[in-house]
């Protein structure tokens, strides 16, 4: 899912890491805002590297080998673009509307796939002696202008890129490895590994054996990790998802149909980690700016993020002798299309 990971480092690079500037002692408050706007990203991204395990549920025969080149994108439905601000849920935190007025009923922000807003997030602490510390942030903005200004097709959602090599073993088996070394790419380091076993089911019925319907099992792991600086700023990410797939498909000589049902289980981790100083002004009883003051911020983001649903996928496959063109459909919790080739070597 190297897109998917390339995605990851943009959006926390250009908008997420505004989010920290938060006091050391508020750390629950700016992971609750930041989770809650970050929340269909991650969990989008589990559905993409779980996808794309079986494209049939005919396995290949002994020590033959194909390589899929794969693409997923899980789209953004309309409810999780937005998600409820409500500052009675915040301890430090309370929302300022265009006006820079503060306001108390609980109010709708985008999430990173939202769209933009004009609320503003006022951060405040006691100071001692009626002053306060203060910090005010733009809420943050989500993609979905900018995207639909350059995209109008399709809804905005999370892209990913998955290779595949898989190889036919004895007893009607099927392995699959999805594999990316540590790299480098700048200062950030990005690796990958999936392994994915597929068993015929088909080959214990005898009515079955020369039958173009076929029926099968399959179990996958994924998992991936990028580690990365940006302006100056410890990022780590990690993710691991688990597939448990029953798959069945009517193969043709040139046109396969196939679909599956399934059991997705996958969780992730966002981390800042370090010591960071933000500095921030100390205000009167009057609103008056009256000095300033520098904090440390120790490991200021830490999230977790999971999936834990059934999921439903159909799709057709297109066969020309050693090459395969198949596109597939997702029914899950973010819909998503599949597709990709793949190529007998």
């Amino acid at each position: 899912m190297k897109t998917g990971f390339v995605f990851l480092i943009f959006l926390f690079g250009g908008v997420s890491l505004q989010a920290q500037s938060f006091f050391e002692e508020y750390k629950q408050d700016a992971n609750k805002y930041v989770r809650n706007f970050t929340r269909p990203m991650f969990e989008a991204n589990i559905y993409n590297f779980a996808d794309g395990w079986g494209h049939s549920a005919q396995t290949l025969k002994p020590f033959h080998v194909q390589l899929d080149v794969m693409l997923n994108y899980s789209m953004i439905p309309d409810k999780y673009q937005n998600f409820v601000f409500d500052p009675g849920e915040y301890n430090h935190v309370d929302i300022l509307d265009q006006s820079d007025n503060p306001v108390s009923n609980p109010v709708s922000l985008p999430t990173i796939f939202g769209g933009e807003t004009d609320y503003k997030l006022r951060v405040t602490a006691p100071a001692g002696g009626g002053l306060q510390k203060e910090f005010i942030i733009d809420a943050l903005p989500g993609v979905k202008d900018e995207f639909e200004k350059e995209v109008d097709f399709i809804r905005v959602g999370m892209p990913g890129v998955a290779l595949q090599l898989n190889v036919g073993l004895p007893l009607g088996t099927e392995l699959g490895v999805r594999y990316f070394p540590s790299t480098s790419f700048g200062p950030t380091q990005v690796s990958f590994l999936g392994l994915g076993v597929k068993h015929s089911l088909s080959q214990y019925f005898k009515s079955q054996k020369k039958s173009k319907l076929h029926l099968s099992a399959l179990i996958a792991y994924s998992g991936g990790k990028i580690k990365g600086v940006y302006d100056n700023k410890n990022g780590a990410f990690s993710i691991h998802t688990y597939n448990l797939q029953v798959l069945g498909s009517y193969d043709m000589k040139f046109l396969s149909v196939y679909g599956g049902a399934g059991f997705i289980r996958g969780v992730s981790n966002f981390a800042i980690k370090g010591n960071y100083t933000y500095t921030y002004d100390i205000v009167d009883g009057g609103g008056n700016t009256i000095g300033t003051v520098s904090e440390t911020v120790s490991d200021p983001l830490d999230m977790w993020f999971s999936a834990n649903e059934l999921k439903f996928h159909a799709g057709l496959q297109l066969n020309i002798y050693v090459v395969k063109i198949f596109v597939q459909y997702n029914i899950q919790k973010y819909p998503g299309i599949h597709a990709g080739i793949s190529v007998k070597i």
